[in-house]
């Protein structure tokens, strides 16, 4: 099996419209909002915050091709109902928003 690419460059070229320094605008943009995000999924008390902040995370990720991370965060958010899962999804979700974070510091 092949391992699943962090980042999906051909499709954030296709957003970008193939212009780089709105590529690193948008990832930059992505990555400084993201701790926001996650925080707000870990802060979440009740389903409505927590599909919101997933919901968020996964619209984001699919903006920039983090294709992982936007599995993640659906799984995250058809999970509003399990509060005991919720911390796992969350350290999962925070793992590869890390990795993304890595990926775009040694390319960009």
């Amino acid at each position: 099996m092949e391992p699943q690419v962090v980042l999906d460059r051909d499709h954030l070229a296709r957003y970008t419209m193939g212009d780089v320094v709105l590529e690193r605008e948008v990832l930059g943009l992505f990555i400084g909002q993201m701790p926001v995000t996650v925080a707000s999924l870990r802060d979440s008390g009740d389903a409505v915050s927590w599909t919101r902040a997933a919901h968020t995370i996964k619209g984001s990720a699919r903006a920039v091709g983090a294709w992982r991370l936007a599995q993640l965060a659906e799984h995250a958010e058809s999970c509003s109902s399990r509060h005991e899962r919720w911390q796992a999804l969350a350290d999962e979700i925070e793992i590869a928003v890390a990795e993304v974070h890595r990926h775009i510091a040694e390319t960009v």
